[in-house]
């Protein structure tokens, strides 16, 4: 049982990385429902970033959080990183990871540092 839920996780892995339009991060995260693991929710706010849809990978991050997964941070940095495009949700964001006393490392300051620059 154990393989199968992984094998079902790195197929959908795969499809976030893979995905071009944001249909289809959309269905594969509607298809997911509920996402209880960290390197799956770190790939689909990478997925949302890369298709410049900030407000989403925060939103998922936010859905998570609020569900009680526990965040690190990769996770934080994940969201940092697919919101290049919008400074002023990076900091919110950046606030909100250093109220949850999560220490940034050098990748969040970048990401901030970049999304402020933009």
């Amino acid at each position: 049982m154990i393989r199968r839920v992984l094998r079902q996780l790195s197929g959908k892995n795969a499809v976030l990385k893979s995905a071009t339009k944001l249909a289809e991060v959309d269905a594969a995260v509607a298809e997911l429902g509920e996402i209880s693991n960290l390197k799956l929710l770190t790939s689909v706010m990478h997925s949302y970033g890369r298709l410049k849809v900030p407000d989403r990978a925060v939103e998922v991050l936010n859905d998570a959080r609020a569900r009680g997964l526990r965040l690190n941070v990769w996770s934080y940095n994940a969201a940092l990183a697919a919101c290049a495009t919008n400074g002023s949700l990076a900091l919110e964001l950046f606030d909100q990871m250093r109220i949850s006393g999560l220490e940034p490392d050098f990748r969040s300051y970048r990401a901030v540092v970049e999304a402020c620059a933009n």
